[in-house]
């Protein structure tokens, strides 16, 4: 890796790693979920606000536990949220939107098997 994706990734985790920055992102992220829901069209608003929604619930299990290992739980509401939506008269089932759920999902199980990745990649630096 060369020195300046170094530095990059450094001053990413030791920024991630206080608190109260987690909640700036987490609310940062439940904003331009609302932003997009309001004030896009497309692809912006089917997919990227369901994504947006989907890291703040993400952002915001990890503000509380302190770590990802709780983050099956949002994605696992998404997921079922997706599914229930084939019972519910006049919504439309978004097959996108389940497979950046799962994708998520793989993500986040990697993450958890791996938890000290992100102590590696920074004690290498």
């Amino acid at each position: 890796m060369c020195k300046t994706c170094k530095f990059l990734v450094s001053k990413m985790i030791n920024f991630a790693a206080k608190k109260h920055d987690q909640l700036g992102i987490a609310l940062s992220l439940l904003c331009v979920g609302v932003l997009l829901h309001y004030f896009s069209k497309g692809i912006l608003r089917n997919h990227g606000v369901d994504l947006c929604w989907l890291l703040f619930g993400i952002q915001l299990f990890r503000v509380i536990w302190g770590d990802y290992k709780k983050s099956l739980f949002p994605i696992s509401a998404a997921i079922l949220w997706e599914i229930s939506e084939l019972f519910i008269v006049n919504r439309v089932f978004d097959p996108i939107d389940l497979c950046l759920y799962l994708v998520a999902m793989v993500l986040a199980v990697w993450y958890a098997r791996n938890p000290g990745y992100a102590i590696q990649e920074k004690q290498s630096l």
